[in-house]
């Protein structure tokens, strides 16, 4: 299995991982740590087997025991709050917040950027699936305010990670895209080049300007550019694969007893 970890939450103690396609047991298209995404284009994959592949990532970044929770995504910027017991059905948000030990916080991407958060002060901690239209309404911000409101987490202490997503190169949009990142004050994401027919978009820029503007700046923000697309050998993309693919997965929890973070409620 290989996994990225992020600098900042890792010295802080917090447990999280972000996930290739690396390490499982699913067969292809799904080959082979598939965390959802059970059906493409391309067939269906088994619940037992995605279930089997979160088991492995979630030993892998000492969260065994813990319970999965996961909202049902649907690119927009709505916030699941996790207190108790987690709904079945789970809620449709494309993040989800807690302070409780035992869960594991999970959310899916393939191009999509997924971002983790924690608070040292609080024990907060969050994961983000935020796609070009997730970044458009704010899904970041919109988690980060949830944190303030419900766990009383300072944005100045907040620590986040920006995980592997498509990027500039190979992610093309049409000018309608092009316009919604100009209307959402993200222009700066956009890029044109003279040997492009189209506008292209860089994720991970925008990302970072949502987490400048919520109050996540300088050294309390890492990850690194990772293209999903151009690495087929480590990442599913939906792009890239035209639907036929699984889903990578972005997992945090706070720490395990005795970790530096701040005491859950």
């Amino acid at each position: 299995m290989v996994l990225f970890h992020s600098p900042n939450l890792g010295n802080l103690g917090v447990r999280h991982g972000f996930g290739t396609r690396l390490g499982g047991v699913s067969a292809a298209p799904f080959a082979s740590l598939n965390c959802g995404g059970r059906s493409s284009v391309g067939g269906t994959d088994s619940a037992d087997l995605t279930r089997e592949n979160r088991r492995r990532l979630l030993h892998a970044c000492g969260m065994t025991g813990c319970e999965i929770v996961s909202p049902h995504q649907v690119h927009g910027a709505q916030v699941a709050i996790c207190r108790g017991r987690w709904p079945e059905p789970p809620p449709q948000a494309d993040a989800v917040i807690t302070r409780d030990r035992d869960r594991a916080l999970l959310v899916t991407v393939a191009d999509c950027a997924p971002i983790l958060v924690a608070c040292p002060v609080t024990g907060g901690v969050a994961a983000i699936h935020a796609g070009w239209r997730g970044l458009v309404a704010d899904a970041i911000g919109a988690t980060i305010r949830q944190m303030q409101q419900m766990f009383g987490s300072s944005p100045s202490f907040l620590l986040a990670a920006i995980g592997p997503a498509i990027g500039l190169e190979a992610f093309e949009v049409g000018e309608e895209v092009a316009t919604a990142f100009d209307e959402a004050g993200l222009a700066d994401a956009v890029v044109r080049r003279p040997e492009w027919p189209r506008p292209h978009v860089d994720l991970f820029a925008a990302a970072a300007r949502r987490l400048e503007c919520a109050g996540v700046t300088g050294e309390r923000l890492d990850g690194a550019p990772l293209c999903t697309a151009s690495h087929a050998e480590l990442f599913f993309s939906h792009r890239r694969d035209h639907g036929v693919t699984g889903r990578l997965a972005a997992v945090i929890a706070t720490p395990a007893p005795g970790g530096g973070l701040g005491q859950s409620s």
